[in-house]
C-alpha cells in the first residue's frame, strides 16, 4: 500500500510540474505578446485573458506540488524544538489540516466548476469558456488530497 501511493503521488507531481511549467510558458507568452501589441499599436487581440486563465492551473496545481514537496506549511519549530517525536506529531497534525483543507475545497471546487459548466459563459477577448480554468481549481484540490494521504502513509510516526 504504501509504495503504491508513493508511486501514485510521484507520477502526480510530475503530471502537476509539467502542468506548471506549461502554465509559466502560456504566461510569459501572452504578457510578453501582449506587451508588444500595445507598444507597437497592433490591432490585434489583447491575449491577457490568456495569461490569467493560466494563472488558475499554477496557482492550484501548483499548491498541490507544494504539498508533495513538503513546502506548503513551512514552520520553524524543529530549530526551537529538538525531540523528533514532537515535530513528528507536528507534522501529522498540519498533514491532516491539509487533508481537511483539501477535502472541503474539493466540494467547493465542485459546486464552482458545476455552475460554471451551466452557465458555458466565456470570456471576452479570447472567448475562453470560464470552466477551462476553473477544472484546474477541482483537479489541484484532488491532487492536495492524494499527497496528503501520502505523506499519511509515508510518515506513519
Amino acid at each position: 500500500m504504501r509504495h503504491m501511493t508513493n508511486c501514485v503521488s510521484t507520477w502526480l507531481a510530475l503530471c502537476e510540474k509539467t502542468v506548471c511549467i506549461i502554465s509559466l510558458i502560456v504566461m510569459l507568452g501572452a504578457v510578453s505578446y501582449s506587451v508588444i501589441v500595445r507598444n507597437l499599436g497592433l490591432f490585434l487581440p489583447d491575449a491577457t485573458e490568456l495569461a490569467l486563465a493560466a494563472l488558475v492551473p499554477l496557482t492550484f496545481v501548483g499548491c498541490s506540488l507544494l504539498v508533495h514537496l513538503g513546502e506548503h506549511i513551512v514552520i520553524d519549530l524543529h530549530l526551537l524544538i529538538k525531540d523528533k517525536r514532537i515535530i513528528g506529531f507536528l507534522r501529522k497534525i498540519a498533514t491532516v489540516c491539509t487533508l481537511v483543507f483539501g477535502v472541503l475545497y474539493i466540494y467547493y471546487s465542485s459546486l464552482l466548476l458545476r455552475a460554471m459548466w451551466n452557465s458555458q459563459e466565456r470570456w471576452l477577448d479570447l472567448g475562453i469558456l470560464i470552466y477551462i480554468p476553473a477544472i484546474f481549481y477541482f483537479v489541484g484540490m484532488v491532487g492536495v488530497v492524494v499527497h496528503s494521504l501520502a505523506l499519511l502513509v509515508r510518515r506513519p510516526e
